[in-house]
């Protein structure tokens, strides 16, 4: 049985996920499931444009699976930090990404709120967006599960299942810690996608999502990036008012000024305020989903041409 990931402020994200947020035990056949992602990862057109799928074996997914419970399981949950995962980060790097360092550049893809837009961009071979759901870091336990380690006698496997919540947040660690390796590979153009239809408990920038508290100081840390294009797109048949606008573009009447907080802090970072920085915002944000049914007629939301014409 599954066990829910039980958010304290709702987010609705991979990779972005509220700074304080509970989460489950253990789901069952977790690793399983890991070896199952695994192996589809391979299989996804994207896929084959960045690694060599002839590695995504069951065999090698095993492999990659033990190497990431190797040190988390047995363990008290409250001894395992974002620095838990490295070694797997690193054994990660060694079998996929040894000569692929540089596919990253003016690729990397961050967001915010736009989950199903960013990932389908990024999913689609070819594309100039990539996000971490493009990566097998962010894709192999990007789902419903949870994973609660533990160092009881009584524990089959070092693992604790069941029902209520892990008494400290590995889960979060780990999102931390490959969000942090994205940002590290991150090189040349980056792209900031942030939603316009935000809310006063969920505005668009923040600064205690893992963009603002991970992404975004490991790019400043890193130094290697040259140009930050923010984009703030409104989704698919949403007929309600824009709420977020550009830092730029904000009236006294916007609702959500949080990009101007936005650029308060990358004006406050020494090598980010020197670097080229663009916001665009509704409607000339709607390029991007032009762009994503251009390539993807299929996707969600794209006005699909039939025998009785456009609808």
């Amino acid at each position: 049985m599954k066990q829910e990931v039980f958010l304290a402020i709702v987010v609705i994200a991979i990779g972005q996920i509220s700074a304080t947020w509970q989460q489950g035990l253990t789901t069952e056949k977790i690793d399983e499931f890991f070896v199952d992602r695994c192996v589809k990862f391979g299989t996804l057109p994207r896929t084959k444009e960045i690694f060599d799928v002839k590695k995504f074996t069951k065999s090698q997914c095993q492999t990659l699976w033990n190497q990431f419970a190797e040190n988390i399981k047995g363990r008290d949950p409250c001894k395992v930090t974002k620095a838990s995962y490295g070694d797997w980060l690193k054994a990660v790097d060694k079998l996929y990404l040894d000569q692929k360092w540089g596919y990253f550049k003016n690729k990397a893809t961050f967001w915010s709120q736009t989950k199903d837009l960013a990932d389908g961009m990024s999913a689609i071979p070819g594309s100039n967006y990539l996000t971490l759901a493009s990566m097998v870091t962010g894709y192999v336990l990007d789902g419903d599960v949870a994973w609660c380690p533990t160092d009881s006698s009584n524990s089959k496997d070092g693992w604790e299942y069941g029902t209520g919540h892990c008494k400290c947040n590995v889960v979060k660690h780990f999102w931390d810690a490959v969000s942090e390796d994205m940002a590290e590979k991150a090189s040349g153009k980056v792209y900031v996608l942030f939603t316009t239809q935000s809310t006063p408990e969920r505005p668009s920038y923040r600064a205690n999502s893992v963009f603002g508290q991970t992404e975004l100081p490991t790019l400043e840390a890193t130094k290697k990036i040259k140009e930050m294009v923010v984009m703030l797109l409104k989704p698919f048949n949403d007929q309600n008012p824009v709420q977020a606008e550009c830092w730029d573009s904000i009236k006294p009447i916007t609702p959500d000024k949080s990009l101007a907080d936005m650029k308060k802090t990358l004006d406050s970072l020494p090598y980010i305020k020197g670097i080229k920085k663009e916001c665009i915002g509704y409607p000339e944000s709607n390029a991007f989903k032009e762009e994503l049914c251009k390539l993807n007629p299929s996707f969600n939301g794209c006005k699909k041409v039939g025998p009785v014409g456009r609808r």
